[in-house]
């Protein structure tokens, strides 16, 4: 898939500032852990999103220039993936395994890390499976549409931030409009999948346990008779 510079020229900014850091602390920070050089000009100025800004040249944003060592070292650097940075995919997780996963169900980020984390066994796993099953298909039906809203809202937001500065005041006034309320029907959205997702999955790990359990007083008892 190919890089989406505008998402990346974001994801800069919004990586930069979640660690609250400035341009020129990040051109420190990453010359002592990485040995590169890159100045802090050259830090803002992939930051650049706009296409109508100065720093923009026949129609490029300043980061498509990045070479692949900055990128690998910019990724490293806060924790998250080259293909997150480059806006190819919105799987922040730098594991391979996770990503995948994430990409072929459909499953959340979180989700799957949880499992990751917390299905640490076989048993488990087969127990989490038995229970898990039948409650799939509805989990990711709510998956794929929150999915839905929220591809629908990032390409309103990216579409109005690209033309801002050409809309009349009619235009601006029905565009936020529209992202308001796509906005409130995704934070609905998201409420009842993650309230659905709790239930299914305290069950889960209650099912998980039990079993565990019961397994193991069955292998005392068998030990205990001999067996």
């Amino acid at each position: 898939m190919n890089a989406d510079f505008f998402k990346m020229a974001k994801r800069l900014k919004t990586l930069r500032e979640d660690k609250e850091l400035s341009n020129a602390k990040l051109a420190d920070a990453l010359k002592q852990q990485y040995g590169i050089s890159i100045s802090k000009d050259s830090l803002q100025s992939y930051e650049v999103s706009d296409l109508n800004s100065s720093k923009v040249r026949d129609g490029q944003l300043p980061c498509s220039k990045m070479n692949t060592q900055y990128i690998a070292c910019i990724s490293d650097f806060y924790g998250v993936s080259n293909d997150y940075l480059l806006g190819v995919t919105d799987i922040k997780d730098r594991n391979q395994n996770v990503r995948e996963i994430c990409d072929s169900t459909g499953l959340c980020e979180w989700f799957v890390k949880y499992l990751f984390q917390n299905v640490n066994d076989i048993e488990k796993m087969q127990a989490w499976n038995t229970f898990l099953s039948p409650n799939l298909d509805r989990i990711m039906w709510r998956l794929i549409e929150m999915r839905g809203i929220k591809k629908h809202l990032e390409s309103d937001i990216q579409r109005i931030e690209k033309n801002i500065g050409k809309c009349d005041s009619y235009t601006i006034s029905n565009s936020r409009e529209s992202i308001n309320e796509g906005y409130k029907t995704f934070r609905m959205a998201h409420f009842e999948a993650a309230e659905e997702l709790k239930e299914v999955l305290r069950g889960a790990s209650a099912y998980a346990d039990l079993s565990k359990k019961v397994q193991d007083i069955n292998d005392k008892i068998d030990e205990k008779e001999g067996w």
